[in-house]
């Protein structure tokens, strides 16, 4: 028995972790595409990331999201909600601040915030001055031919931009919105 509990503490507080730390790495990492995609247009031949910059940004990706994460394998506990038909004692995982407060503000910084809010203001930035940069830009030789060629290309990198973001936002926005219900204006 005491080592199921064990066994189901640990599942508990690393299934958490886990998610959070996956959640962080995947939008921090197209938060660092965003702004490399940004630099490589807007920018071509002044910003360039390096080899070892580019592993400097990775690294940095890890550790913020293990780090961000890391309150989640204190406050995700098991607790007791009865007893089973058979007697043995039944457990749910939960997050267990020491006040609720405190789980709100971490959520509203931690994953509303630095997780959703800023990554999406970053993508709007970034994809908002490649759409401008490539809408003003006039390729030497754009004929009339070329013109038509080189619209089609810039409508399609537009689309694709929009659709990133887009996506980004629809995607996650329903997950967000029940957490700030339950979180913020009561279960």
């Amino acid at each position: 028995m005491l080592l199921a509990w064990i066994l189901g503490l640990i599942s508990c507080k690393a299934v958490a972790y886990l998610q959070g730390v996956s959640v962080c790495a995947s939008v921090t990492t197209l938060v660092a595409i965003s702004v490399d995609r940004f630099l490589a247009i807007c920018y071509p031949m002044t910003l360039q990331i390096t080899t070892r910059g580019c592993r400097i940004i990775i690294a940095a990706i890890w550790i913020f999201s293990l780090s961000l994460s890391l309150p989640w394998t204190v406050y995700f506990q098991l607790v007791s909600i009865g007893k089973s038909s058979y007697g043995d004692p039944l457990y749910v995982c939960r997050e267990v601040w020491p006040t609720e407060q405190m789980g709100t503000v971490y959520f509203l910084v931690a994953n509303l915030v630095i997780c959703y809010l800023l990554p999406l203001l970053v993508f709007l930035v970034c994809y908002g001055s490649i759409w401008y940069r490539l809408c003003s830009r006039v390729l030497p030789g754009e004929g009339a031919h070329n013109n038509l060629l080189a619209k089609r290309s810039k409508i399609k990198v537009i689309k694709m931009l929009f659709l990133v973001v887009t996506v980004f936002m629809i995607s996650w926005l329903p997950l967000y919105a029940v957490f700030i219900r339950v979180k913020v204006g009561g279960t």
